[in-house]
């Protein structure tokens, strides 16, 4: 039945407003101010002065019924949380993005059925929808293929050129796997319909309209750091401002919006508008077989416990949020986090299924949980112990293994390359689950140990058997790219009997035997595998979780950075200078890669030799003129060695190239005002 209840003030910090709650039971206003204790000890350890801040929002039937602020938006100044307090929504920005294409298509300007080479015609992915970038099964390459490679770090240029040299890794609609760069693409082809950048579309289409006035992007309209919470991160106990308005680039789509609780809330309301835009927010994707995708616009739309949950989060250093709607009754649960302290814990996302459980036993409303009706038989010990020993395959986009421990009460251990560690119980006939993630199942079976998360499949890896592989190097020592990577090179060698290889960015990692074929290391997640060409002469492929095998050839072009490394330590700056004009001369015999000079300078920079520093970052600007990372790094030396002016020059020179490139504008506020 429903029932009124009328607007209460509680203590500091909370703020409630007029709520109509259907229920199977009358609350009284005094059950409703102190039935939330069990919610309120969720967060009791941040709600002090001391401690970064949470917003929390709970609503049922379309109106909220709770709205809390725990601990500090800015420690330093004693800064309280509101409700007003905009935090940073890390992914949560994706629903945002995906509204703001559905709002095109409402609007007749584009269809979410058409190819994305329409409005990108750089790439060739001509089989590839808005849609399916919008619901994660586009098949375009993960965005870690950019470090395998020599490409500019940042920008929408940058993100164009990466692609224009991709293959796809699968066909479009045939497989889903969570990519941000399908919403950084999103955000391009939302500009260049509109003819406005997202943040100003946004803001003009939904932002003004819903009263979202705590709502914006670092660069865009109404952008502030009045009532702004503070990202931090936690370090020998204490906590360590990280100020996360680092968005350094005008590529968005993905993440980098700032809004409040309240916002959030009005968010929530629209999320039941009957526009056509607001609907699609409510709908499943659907493969090419018709099958449900599991993630929407946006969202993960899944089913827990019988309940249709419609959600997502966001999670960036010191930011941890989540939302999650459940239509059939109006309710939803905000959280938004502005530290790394609940990380450990699955973030937002963990605290969200413990306020659900609150949630529906508060209003007596008992979900029916799927249930495995067909009969299973639990598998004996000595078949649970046989999954134990090492596995690989790829796993959320990453080629990694895995190691399996089994103990004698049939919990099976999975080890991860990270240090992440889960625990899995058998809960069907070949279906194991984690009491930690209960909406991830693993399978086990003849085809390997494979990962779901609804009807998302997050991986599949395989035991391995071989003892000890071999893998022979014979013709295969030496430098080999690919037009993929932008023709950088990879360096393998031998060094004190192992076999190693010098990425593009300059790091040197030893690869040890995987399979007969495949070498890798296990730290790095870096894979190769040996393949036969004709007249019995032998390649590498590069393997990576979410890209497609990318086959090198052999090349006589050498890495640059090593050898200005190398002048630099046996003969200074002048040696460096000269080594470096010499190997310019003949730019076709050498990579010159933009990650690899950085690193080394930054490298330079932390082992105190701010001169040298300073002359790579030169190097890497004379390189790249128009990298305004480039540029970035170059300051960064100018400032080391106290060359203010020029650093300032520098930022503006940055600014000129991206205007929105928030370090610069950063960074030159600051300068102005040490110089005041």
């Amino acid at each position: 039945m429903s029932i009124k209840i009328k607007f209460i003030t509680l203590a500091i910090g909370l703020f409630i407003s007029v709520s109509h709650v259907v229920s199977a039971k009358q609350i009284n206003d005094q059950e409703l101010v102190t039935s939330w204790k069990e919610i309120d000890s969720l967060f009791s350890a941040l709600d002090n002065t001391n401690s970064p801040g949470v917003s929390l929002s709970i609503s049922w039937d379309r109106q909220p019924v709770y709205i809390k602020g725990y601990g500090m938006a800015d420690i330093e100044n004693k800064v309280k949380v509101n409700k007003e307090t905009a935090f940073n929504l890390a992914s949560l920005t994706k629903q945002f993005t995906a509204y703001a294409a559905l709002l095109l298509a409402e609007q007749g300007k584009l269809s979410l059925d058409d190819p994305i080479t329409k409005y990108l015609p750089e790439l060739s992915f001509d089989a590839v929808s808005i849609r399916q970038l919008m619901n994660q099964t586009s098949g375009i390459p993960s965005d870690k293929v950019a470090s395998y490679g020599s490409f500019t770090s940042s920008g929408e240029t940058a993100l164009l050129q990466l692609y224009g040299a991709q293959t796809l890794v699968g066909q479009p609609g045939t497989r889903w796997a969570y990519n941000n760069n399908n919403y950084n693409l999103l955000s391009i082809i939302v500009e260049r319909v509109s003819g406005k950048p997202l943040p100003f579309f946004l803001s003009e289409e939904v932002f003004t309209p819903l009263e979202m006035n705590q709502s914006y992007f670092p660069f865009g309209p109404g952008a502030t750091k009045d009532n702004r919470a503070y990202g931090y991160m936690k370090r020998n106990n204490q906590f360590v401002n990280v100020d996360r308005n680092d968005n350094f680039s005008s590529l968005v789509g993905a993440g980098g919006m700032y809004s409040s609780i309240s916002d959030l809330m009005r968010w929530d309301k629209a999320f039941y508008n009957e526009n056509y835009a607001a609907k699609q927010r409510r709908i499943d994707g659907k493969y090419l077989s018709g099958e449900a995708v599991s993630y929407g616009a946006g969202v993960n739309v899944s089913h827990q416990e019988g309940v249709l949950s419609i959600e997502h989060g966001g999670t960036s250093g010191a930011t941890s949020t989540y939302i999650a709607h459940y239509p059939e009754y109006g309710a939803s649960i905000i959280i938004l986090v502005a530290s790394n302290y609940y990380h450990a814990n699955q973030g937002a996302k963990k605290l969200t299924q413990q306020i659900r459980q609150e949630l529906f036993k508060r209003f007596e409303c008992s979900p029916n949980p799927k249930s495995d009706k067909q009969a299973w038989k639990i598998w004996p010990l000595d078949k649970v112990k046989a999954t134990a020993g090492v596995w690989f395959g790829e796993l959320n986009g990453t080629l990694q293994q895995v190691d399996v421990e089994v103990n004698n009460a049939s919990i099976i251990k999975l080890k991860f390359y990270d240090g992440f560690n889960i625990e899995l119980h058998q809960v069907g006939s070949d279906t194991f689950q984690s009491e930690a993630y209960p909406d991830i199942l693993a399978r086990i079976n003849s085809n390997g140990m494979s990962f779901l998360d609804e009807k998302k499949s997050l991986g599949l890896i395989r035991k391995i058997t071989i003892d000890k592989p071999h893998v022979p190097i014979l013709n295969l020592i030496g430098n080999f790219t690919a037009s993929a990577l932008n023709n950088s090179v990879w360096a393998f060698s031998i060094r004190d009997e192992a076999l190693v290889v010098t990425k593009p960015s300059g790091r040197t990692m030893t690869l040890e035997p995987i399979f007969a074929n495949i070498v890798g290391n296990t730290k790095t997640n870096i894979y190769f595998e040996q393949i036969e060409l004709t007249e019995g002469k032998k390649t590498w492929v590069l393997m990576g979780g979410q890209i497609p095998k990318i086959q090198l050839h052999k090349t006589n072009i050498q890495q640059a950075v090593p050898l200005i490394s190398a002048a630099l330590e046996s003969g200074g700056s002048e040696a460096a200078w000269n080594q470096f004009n010499s190997m310019r001369e003949q730019s076709k015999k050498f990579d010159f890669a933009e990650s690899a000079l950085n690193s080394l300078g930054y490298a330079l920079l932390r082992n105190k030799h701010p001169i040298e520093a300073l002359i790579v970052f030169q190097m890497m600007v004379e390189t790249f003129p128009v990298s305004v990372n480039a540029l970035d790094s170059l300051a960064d030396g100018l400032m080391a060695n106290d060359k203010i002016s020029e650093a300032e020059k520098t930022y503006q020179s940055i600014l000129e190239l991206d205007p929105n490139y928030s370090n610069a504008r950063l960074m030159l506020t600051k300068l102005k005002k040490s110089s005041n």
